[in-house]
């Protein structure tokens, strides 16, 4: 009979063998789907370092956002751009022109607003332009781009036509494809939140810190490059290639 104090420790030895061994044999076919979680977070990732496209690349995407001093009323008012920012990439979403502009508006809006935008009264007056200058510049980079990509397209349009038609500005948005970033993540089952947070969104898929971007000020330029990176993880992942046409709004 062989002794306890030497029974239990060959067990010991011979599971982990086992279990070494067992894994090291596994037929990489046999193993478990690898399919890609599409709440899995990549290797981390800066958001922030834009790879640059070729000198003769064409523009195919138009990546937006804008900071507005409140929301849409019941009654249909649209509110004011504060902030807009734009990425023009190539079709693999490679840079080739960014933009980020504030614009001086008549208020920053409630306290609800300012707690989105981080934008103050002493920033607007050193740093604030221009609305009609600022939405001529960005209708003469970003009509022509075919396809433009938003977190929540519908109000950033409806806000963007607002700015234009008040400043008597021809969008010239009829050929425009849009895309919704928030739209596609709530069609694919990923959320059945109303509205899903993109840096909630961004965290989940390129593993990185949401606290980190949530203190960020430059709010508009944070939001337009996560939309890209968060776009680009939905194409990849899910072969996200379609859009609606401007004529649905």
């Amino acid at each position: 009979m062989i002794p306890s104090s030497i029974f239990i420790p060959l067990v010991v030895v011979l599971f982990l063998f086992l279990l070494f061994y067992g894994r090291k044999g596994r037929n990489p076919e046999e193993s478990e789907s690898t399919d890609y979680d599409p709440i899995l977070p990549a290797t981390v990732q800066n958001p922030f370092v834009l790879p640059g496209a070729e000198e003769d690349a064409e523009p195919h995407f138009a990546f937006i956002d804008v900071q507005t001093n409140g929301l849409i009323g019941i009654d249909g008012s649209v509110p004011d751009i504060l902030q807009i920012a734009w990425i023009i990439t190539d079709k693999e979403m490679n840079a080739i022109k960014v933009a980020n502009h504030y614009i001086t508006p008549s208020t920053l809006g409630p306290p609800s607003a300012r707690a989105v935008h981080h934008i103050t009264p002493e920033f607007i007056r050193k740093y604030g332009e221009d609305e009609n200058d600022v939405m001529q510049l960005f209708v003469r980079e970003c009509a022509k781009v075919p396809h433009w990509v938003m977190h929540n397209a519908g109000f950033d349009t409806q806000v963007i036509l607002h700015s234009c038609s008040r400043n008597d500005i021809d969008p010239m948005l009829s050929h425009i494809i849009l895309h919704c970033t928030m739209t596609y993540y709530q069609r694919m089952g990923i959320s059945d939140e109303a509205y899903e947070s993109l840096i909630d969104m961004a965290s989940q898929m390129i593993g990185y810190a949401p606290e980190k971007l949530a203190r960020m000020d430059n709010v508009a330029w944070r939001n337009v490059c996560l939309t890209r990176v968060v776009y680009r993880q939905l194409t990849m992942r899910h072969g996200i290639d379609r859009g609606f046409s401007t004529e649905a709004l």
